[in-house]
């Protein structure tokens, strides 16, 4: 009983936190703009004015529990702050979190409540490929907000999340894995990676790896092979009888 009490709180605390994010957005008090906004720590409901919003032009536009978009003949904002140079009449959404203007590409990070602009990408052929994290334009590829360095849009495949290629190498969000052998390289999983001779954890080579023998457990960035064992990139020695009763004889 006191269990099925205590999930029962648990659950209307998170609808009434829930409900108190749906509060959130901008607010017109007194002829200013304010972003009102939940303070995580107690719940309440926090004002914090938009200074450089004028109220007679501002207009809303986009708002979710996360992030909220708004702009005026002057300034876009993001929740209480200023996109720096983006264009509020051309300001638009491409997908997901990148937005655009007739200069530039923005990437919107709604975990920090910031913004990226993308150097070097061109705002009129930008598109994403996969989520937001592979996008190209019609020269280049950017894996979130970086550019690959010399990487052709037109030759580059997207994999997964995390992995993508062109005729030539593999990479790992925007790290080429110049020393991988192509021909033979095979993805094992989102960390790993490897060809005929050797195994990257990313981009980083996994030391004394045995790519024969080698296999992830289900942590997906621990593995072993037939002698040693590995966490990430770093080989942490012969397989233990705990490590063998966990992840090889379960």
């Amino acid at each position: 009983m006191k269990r099925l009490l205590s999930y029962i709180s648990f659950l209307l605390s998170l609808f009434s936190f829930t409900g108190c994010q749906n509060n959130s957005g901008y607010e017109e008090k007194n002829g200013k703009v304010y972003y009102k906004w939940v303070n995580g720590g107690n719940y309440k409901t926090e004002y914090t004015l938009v200074e450089a919003a004028n109220p007679t032009t501002f207009e809303v536009i986009k708002q979710n529990l996360k992030v909220h978009l708004a702009r005026d003949e002057n300034h876009v904002f993001i929740n209480a702050k200023v996109i720096d140079g983006a264009d509020p009449s051309s300001f638009e959404q491409i997908k997901d979190y990148y937005w655009r203007d007739k200069n530039q590409v923005f990437l919107l990070s709604t975990d920090d409540q910031k913004y990226h602009v993308i150097d070097g990408a061109d705002p009129d052929s930008f598109e994403v490929i996969v989520n937001h994290y592979w996008s190209k334009d019609k020269l280049n590829v950017f894996y979130s907000a970086t550019k690959l360095p010399d990487v052709s849009s037109s030759e580059f495949e997207a994999i997964d999340n995390h992995w993508g290629k062109d005729n030539d190498h593999y990479y790992y969000h925007s790290f080429r894995l110049g020393l991988l052998d192509y021909r033979t390289a095979e993805i094992i999983n989102a960390y790993y990676i490897k060809d005929k001779d050797q195994v990257f954890f990313g981009n980083k080579l996994v030391q004394g790896a045995d790519p024969k023998t080698f296999q992830v457990n289900k942590l997906e960035y621990f593995g072993h092979d037939d002698k040693n064992m590995f966490q990430w990139e770093k080989n942490k020695g012969p397989i233990t009888e705990e490590y063998k009763n966990t992840y090889i004889d379960k």
